[in-house]
């Protein structure tokens, strides 16, 4: 996912009418989504699962997956565990047996494509919104 800043130049007049408001709401207001400044971007909860599949497809370390995913290692803990109890990735021994490799599963693969799928939808609605 690629965020964009925009950047509007504003004669006198619309700084004045604009100057009470939050730069969220000048955001808003503007048309242009807070999803387009990434300084401003929080992640979901179904992001930051979607970004942990995806760095575990083909199989990683735990650190890994923490780096790609970039999450601190309590939030990488909890997420992993939601994610094995509901079978979107599984936990592996490593060939040389001192690390364990995560690895996403089929059902996590679906869970990606359908993810992908519901943003494409909501971005078109939003869109249409704006």
């Amino acid at each position: 996912m690629i965020y964009k800043t925009v950047i509007i130049l504003l004669d006198e007049d619309a700084r004045k009418e604009l100057s009470h408001m939050s730069n969220t709401e000048i955001r808003l207001k503007s048309g242009v989504g807070l999803e387009t400044d990434a300084r401003f971007k929080n992640r979901s909860g179904l992001e930051i699962l979607a970004s942990i599949i995806t760095a575990a497809m083909g199989g990683a370390r735990k650190t890994h997956v923490m780096y790609r995913a970039n999450l601190s290692h309590s939030q990488l803990q909890r997420y992993l565990a939601f994610l094995e109890i509901r079978g979107l990735v599984k936990m592996i021994e490593s060939p040389s047996g001192n690390a364990a490799i995560y690895e996403s599963t089929e059902r996590g693969v679906q869970f990606l494509r359908d993810y992908e799928r519901l943003e494409k939808y909501l971005n078109i609605a939003v869109g249409m919104n704006g």
